[in-house]
């Protein structure tokens, strides 16, 4: 309770408090031949049964719908957010289906897919990165390649994906 309160006061001690244990890599650090970042911000809403799954997650968590959560339970809206299947496998039936994200990433990854560009795809998530890699391969049929905490030597990763002609 502390915690929460100084944190509202100045949020930036976050930061201050997370900095000596937490990795933080810049593109620049790992590899200067990756062409420049494009972001674009897309303001998306969730499809009703998503946001209706949500908001039933926020009150079972927070107990009142006034209720502000506690930062120990914001990883489990989040990850309701990216997907829901990440929390109890509702819409693992038909993921895309499922979640305005994913169906808009899969937008984009046709698109790409067509034109013949490679994409990068990050994710926070080890549940979510699998479901898109299993999703990709079976949608799209294109190669996939992952890197995270299990991949072993990366380097190998990293020619594959950079000498394959799609990805």
């Amino acid at each position: 309770e502390h915690f929460e309160n100084v944190l509202e006061q100045d949020p930036s001690l976050l930061e201050m408090a997370v900095r000596p244990i937490m990795l933080r890599r810049e593109v620049a650090d790992v590899s200067i031949d990756l062409p420049q970042l494009i972001e674009s911000d897309i303001k998306l809403e969730m499809f009703p049964a998503e946001a209706d799954f949500y908001e039933a997650l926020r009150i079972e968590i927070a107990g009142d719908r006034n209720a502000k959560p506690s930062l120990g339970v914001l990883p489990n809206l989040r990850m309701a957010v990216a997907h829901p299947s990440l929390i109890d496998g509702t819409g693992a039936e038909n993921p895309i289906a499922a979640s305005a994200k994913l169906d808009r990433l899969f937008a984009i990854l046709e698109e790409a897919t067509e034109s013949g560009d490679k994409v990068l795809v990050a994710c926070q998530w080890l549940d979510m990165s699998d479901l898109l890699m299993d999703l990709i391969r079976r949608e799209l049929g294109v190669p996939v390649w992952q890197i995270d905490g299990r991949t072993g030597p990366r380097q190998v990763v990293v020619d594959e994906f950079t000498s394959s002609e799609t990805g």
